[in-house]
């Protein structure tokens, strides 16, 4: 049982990096304010992601 929320987990945060990862390159294209900070805030999410998804599933 545990092992399968520990299966869940690394891949929800794997959906999450990929979606930082994708996000990142859009941001400097939209029309919103601050698009320095909200670039490097998705940037450094997709990467903690990222280890907390090679820290679940290995």
């Amino acid at each position: 049982m545990k092992s399968n929320i520990r299966k869940s987990l690394g891949f929800i945060a794997l959906a999450v990096t990929v979606a930082c990862w994708i996000g990142a390159p859009i941001l400097p294209f939209l029309e919103i304010p601050d698009k320095v900070l909200y670039t490097t805030v998705v940037v450094i999410t997709g990467e903690l992601f990222f280890v907390v998804t090679v820290a679940l599933l290995g």
